[in-house]
């Protein structure tokens, strides 16, 4: 597989970030190991080889990996997301116009019932989003299909 310019740069950015921390390759594998089983899920494991075509830029990594170089770097994963061009801020510039209108409901579907929302549940979301649990367009229009998980 050919390096990617901005794969490239992600894999230097996080090679600088592993040798900043003192870790040498088979550290950050012995790590990964020890969070996959963890978390009972190979996916999270790291080779040496692995990352070392990460870092030169020939590799894409998954999700679990990038979360997994995310716990042992002591990286936020929307930064690690961010050196791959996923950056999570765009979200709400990006989401209005990926949305499908068939799959949204109609707002009297949520406003017109007569329920009463329980302060506990409306104390939840607001402190979900405090906490970056899920992005504020989630809730925008009531229609929890539509959003964005971590």
């Amino acid at each position: 597989m050919e390096p990617n310019g901005q794969f490239e740069r992600a894999g230097i950015r996080l090679k600088r970030i592993r040798e900043r921390l003192g870790l040498t390759l088979r550290e950050v594998e012995a790590r990964s190991r020890r969070l996959a089983k963890r978390k009972q899920n190979p996916d999270y494991i790291i080779s040496r080889g692995w990352l070392n075509n990460i870092e030169n830029g020939t590799y894409k990594p998954s999700l679990c990996k990038l979360y997994a170089l995310g716990a042992i770097y002591n990286v936020h994963w929307s930064s690690i997301f961010s050196f791959f061009g996923c950056n999570v801020s765009d979200l709400a510039g990006i989401r209005p116009c990926l949305r499908l209108t068939n799959r949204r409901c109609p707002r009297e579907k949520f406003i017109g019932k007569k329920r009463r929302i329980r302060q506990a549940q409306t104390e939840l979301s607001k402190k979900s989003l405090e906490l970056g649990v899920f992005g504020l367009g989630l809730l925008e229009d009531g229609d929890i299909g539509v959003g964005v998980f971590p």
